[in-house]
């Protein structure tokens, strides 16, 4: 996570310094994007993810599985960073909700501020 923390915070400022766009400049915004639903994922204590979330069982024809993995979390992450929200995957707990409303946030203002950076770089070269 500190790993994450340190890649997000170096790419933030190359991104922020950029003086025009170009396809590195979009990869790098895509990477920070991605990585940011990974660090969210890592906020929640191992031992607690399991019981932090529960699952609507669809109906199949397989036997139906309760347990959240660590797949779901992350599908459960991006689907939050995005604004989706399925709800498919339900947080339990207040703090848990918590998160998720701030990761849905954060994941709305990475998005207008790159794009407002994006198109402030655009209008200058113009």
């Amino acid at each position: 996570m500190i790993l994450l923390v340190a890649v997000l915070t170096l790419l933030a400022r190359w991104l922020v310094r950029a003086t025009h766009i170009d396809t590195e400049v979009i990869c790098a915004a895509i990477c920070g994007y991605l990585l940011l639903g990974m660090l969210w994922l890592g906020f929640m204590p191992p031992r607690r993810r399991r019981e932090a979330f529960f699952t609507i069982q669809v109906p199949s024809f397989r036997r139906p599985t309760p347990k959240v993995g660590l797949g779901d979390l992350l599908y459960f992450s991006y689907t939050t960073l995005t604004t989706t929200g399925y709800g498919d995957i339900i947080p339990r707990g207040r703090e848990v909700r918590m998160f998720a409303v701030m990761e849905a946030m954060v994941g709305l203002f990475y998005n207008a501020i790159v794009i407002a950076r994006f198109v402030g770089l655009y209008g200058l070269r113009r």
